[in-house]
């Protein structure tokens, strides 16, 4: 009797460490699944998505992103400091892809063997890709059990306009009492305020000085200017110098001018955006030098852009979930279209 219920305990232990997928355990814990798996919906393929490759020949080519159905289930940072909690987040992030990407990594391979996928890109802040592929491509992608969503890469993204008159900066400064908190020896100091916009320009007196500096505190998605901060349109620089301009004209023009900055070129040199290259940003921000164990992602990240029309969009929400739950703010304009109704953007 000892030894067959000593058997039954050594089987029900045995049972228990063996997991399926979904139910993995998560790096660095013993007790919470890795990832949950989301319900597949009658069809992945989104309406926009499948309008925009309507209009293409068969041997053209779109870009769109998938998201799979596997979603990291992040750790709670309660009680933790910044850098353990940063690494938590990113290491359940990049491990939920590194588990689940193959069946669909293998497809692309395939299909780029043919010529029918273009290039891929594989992300791990949310678990997905961007793919450019032909329609028929996309179509097949779309019957594969692990793809939950894919929709377009092109979005109508635009820089939020601003109302400020920078030209005389004191009156919006005092506006919400800043000076007061500085009065208090509260200037930002210690801070790592981070831009997604058009970039921020090195030639601006009172910002130049508040650059973190270094290969982790500039990052341009395109490719156009690598090597330094670069602004073609001032919107980033405009933007940046409301946040933590210093006072080398004589005025403090920034809110917090003790504070640093980095920056995410979100915007192309001709002003516009796309999907992917929003999440490269988001994902480069969460892990600036790519090493989880250093905590050098920024504290905020200020988003002045907006879809061109009023609604609700969620294509950045699982970027913005893992932002949250590292301890990252993420800020974002509601548009300057007012005061009438319907002006709030997304």
């Amino acid at each position: 009797m000892k030894r067959t219920l000593f058997s039954f305990i050594v089987l029900v232990m045995l049972m228990g460490m063996v997991a399926a997928p979904g139910m993995k355990a998560q790096a660095g814990s013993s007790s919470m699944p890795a990832w949950s798996v989301l319900s597949v919906p009658s069809n992945p393929l989104s309406s926009s998505a499948s309008e925009q490759m309507a209009s293409l020949q068969s041997d053209q080519t779109i870009t769109v992103i998938v998201q799979l159905r596997q979603k990291a289930n992040l750790p709670q940072g309660k009680g933790l400091q910044r850098t353990e909690r940063l690494a938590r987040v990113i290491e359940a992030l990049a491990f939920t892809a590194n588990k689940t990407q193959g069946p669909v990594k293998k497809f692309l391979d395939d299909r780029k063997g043919n010529g029918r996928v273009e290039k891929y890109t594989a992300f791990w802040i949310f678990n997905g890709f961007s793919v450019t592929a032909t329609p028929d491509a996309i179509e097949e992608l779309a019957l594969q059990p692990d793809v939950l969503s894919i929709t377009p890469d092109e979005l109508d993204i635009i820089p939020a306009s601003t109302l400020l008159d920078l030209s005389n900066p004191g009156p919006n400064i005092n506006l919400i009492n800043a000076p007061s908190l500085w009065s208090m020896g509260y200037t930002g100091q210690g801070v790592v305020v981070a831009s997604m916009d058009s970039g921020v320009s090195m030639a601006h007196a009172d910002l130049s000085s508040r650059w973190r500096g270094g290969s982790n505190s500039w990052y341009d998605p395109y490719g156009q200017h690598p090597a330094s901060p670069t602004d073609m349109s001032g919107h980033g620089t405009w933007t940046m110098g409301v946040m933590v301009g210093s006072d080398t004209s004589g005025s403090s023009i920034g809110v917090a001018p003790g504070a640093q900055w980095i920056a995410v070129k979100m915007f192309n040199d001709a002003g516009s955006s796309t999907a992917t290259a929003i999440h490269q940003g988001y994902q480069w921000l969460l892990n600036p030098d790519g090493n989880s164990a250093t905590a050098d992602a920024p504290n905020i990240i200020n988003n002045s852009w907006t879809f061109a029309y009023p609604g609700c969009y969620l294509d950045f929400e699982p970027d913005l979930e893992a932002m949250r739950t590292a301890g990252i703010l993420p800020v974002f304009a509601a548009g300057n279209g007012g005061p009438s109704a319907n002006t709030s953007y997304s």
